[in-house]
């Protein structure tokens, strides 16, 4: 019996959709913090420490809606006037990174970075009003056009709100990695106000919850395809863990617990460990997986194979992905033969002629659209259709009770049909 890839694992799917909600929330809860600590001169929480750059409160207002905006969207099924605000905000977070990536070359008649809280701004270590930097604007766009185009997909699969927040993440990353190691260039311009180190983790963070929300489609689709949530964490957990032992790494240098080169040192043994513990989890995950799986192929295949009903189940191309030994005795055909093989060379209208699918009278081509398979691949459920075959197989006619099921995912998106039938002798 083949391995039928086409069912995914739901409670990885279910796991990794509420990790992305957990750090959607995380962004808001960091922006409203932020607004928190302008509105009441609370310092920790409007910079993360002494010398460094505070989030500007507009930075903060978008994120807010930025989060807001993909807990609308974040749902496929809900109702459309709620994804048409969610679509609003997101236009507005556009505007806004617009503004913050013009502002600093075009003369604005309003300063939008600078209404809130405009007598607390003034950055005096860097002798700058503190306003939206350029490229958190700049983010913002990205964002924004994640966003609007979170449910949108090409007719390859390709998921561009997948690659806005990849490019999201990256941008994040590359702040950070400057902030660790005091490379300025990568997360500043010169003589502009930098990118707070809050708004880079936020945008860490955003972007994860953007490819987290779809884990089952595009690239996502490929990459958790067939891993559990464990493992997803690690490979999560692969780009943040050289971060924080980089930055262990130069504070225990600063602090003087230890010279450069031990520092060095201790850094590479740690990236080393990680990186064995990452690889030694992922094997024993996949191990895992893959001994439950064929666990479950094989009661599968045991409980199809002592059924009295020939079954078949098809994906959407037409594909033959799973048939029984009992339909293999009755057409008389092999799993080798058939596996794999599409009927969607022939056209479904003319499945009935092709295959001699007769109405109960024996005389009238079955309607090749009404068939239990056809319904099946377009979301539609039948129940003990009386169909008459009359071909090669079953020159005099044999008379059968057929059942359609669809194969859904968890968003009712139809991927497949499953069929069986019961011989009217």
């Amino acid at each position: 019996m083949n391995q039928i890839e086409l069912i995914r694992r739901p409670e990885t799917l279910h796991r990794i959709k509420d990790l992305s909600s957990f750090l959607n929330a995380s962004v808001f809860v960091i922006a409203c913090l932020v607004l928190l600590g302008w509105w009441q001169d609370i310092e920790v929480l409007i910079r993360p420490g002494k010398g460094t750059v505070a989030m500007n409160p507009l930075t903060a207002v978008s994120f807010i809606l930025s989060s807001l905006s993909l807990w609308i969207l974040h749902s496929e099924s809900r109702a459309r006037r709620m994804s048409f605000i969610g679509i609003l905000i997101a236009i507005l977070i556009l505007l806004f990174g617009l503004y913050g990536t013009l502002a600093t070359i075009v003369r604005f008649p309003v300063a939008l970075d600078a209404i809130l809280f405009s007598e607390k701004l003034w950055e005096e270590e860097l002798g700058l009003t503190n306003r939206m930097a350029p490229n958190t604007g700049f983010i913002f766009i990205l964002s924004a056009l994640s966003l609007l185009l979170l449910n949108w997909e090409s007719s390859k699969g390709r998921r561009p709100a997948q690659f806005l927040a990849i490019i999201i993440s990256l941008s994040a990353i590359l702040s950070l990695y400057g902030y660790v190691y005091g490379l300025k260039l990568l997360y500043s311009l010169s003589g502009i106000i930098p990118m707070a180190v809050h708004t880079a983790i936020a945008f860490l963070l955003f972007s994860a919850s953007v490819l987290f929300s779809r884990p089952d489609r595009g690239t996502m689709g490929i990459i958790v395809s067939d891993s559990s949530f464990t493992s997803v964490l690690m490979r999560l957990l692969a780009f943040v863990l050289p971060l924080l032992g980089g930055w262990l790494q130069l504070e225990g240098e600063r602090l003087k617990l230890y010279s450069n080169e031990f520092g060095t040192a201790l850094f590479t043994v740690f990236t080393y460990a990680i990186s064995m513990f990452l690889l030694g989890r992922h094997s024993v995950l996949e191990f895992q997986m893959e001994k439950q799986k064929m666990e479950h192929e094989q009661e599968l295949e045991a409980i199809l194979d002592n059924s009295e009903t020939p079954i078949f189940i098809k994906s959407l191309e037409g594909k033959y992905l799973l048939v029984n030994k009992k339909f293999q005795n009755l057409f008389k055909v092999s799993e080798k033969e058939i596996l794999g093989d599409s009927e969607m060379k022939i056209p479904i209208s003319e499945w009935s002629r092709a295959y001699g699918d007769f109405l109960p009278d024996g005389v009238t081509p079955f309607p090749s659209e009404q068939l239990p398979l056809a319904k099946a691949l377009r979301g539609i459920s039948t129940n003990e259709v009386e169909i008459i075959v009359k071909n090669k197989t079953f020159p005099k006619g044999k008379r059968i009770l057929v059942t359609g099921r669809s194969i859904k995912e968890d968003d009712g998106n139809v991927i497949g049909g499953v069929v069986n039938f019961r011989d009217l002798k």
